[in-house]
C-alpha cells in the first residue's frame, strides 16, 4: 500500500483491473484494502465480473473487448487530467 499511496501523492494516474473471478489474488479484499487507504480515489479501479486473472475470455482466449475499450478510455480521460 505505501507504493500506491505514493503514486497518488505524485500524481500519477493509475488504472488497477482485476477480473471477479480471479483464483490468484482475493479481489474483494484487494479491492476494500485500496478503498480503504486511498480514501477520495487516486486510482481507477475497475473489476470486471465471469473472468479470472489474465481478463480473457475463456472460449476464445482472446482478451476481454469491454477491458480493451475501458483502458482506451481511462488512457483518453487521464490525458486531459492535470498533473501534479
Amino acid at each position: 500500500m505505501p507504493w500506491w499511496k505514493r503514486v497518488v501523492e505524485l500524481g500519477v494516474p493509475a488504472l488497477i483491473v482485476y477480473g471477479a473471478e480471479d483464483s490468484n489474488v482475493d479481489v474483494s479484499a484487494s479491492a476494500a484494502r485500496l478503498r480503504e487507504h486511498l480514501p477520495g480515489g487516486g486510482v481507477a479501479l475497475r473489476i470486471y465480473p465471469d473472468t479470472g486473472h489474465s481478463l480473457r475470455i475463456a472460449a476464445t482466449g482472446a482478451l476481454r473487448p469491454d477491458v480493451i475499450a475501458d483502458t482506451c478510455d481511462w488512457l483518453h480521460a487521464s490525458r486531459a487530467r492535470p498533473t501534479r
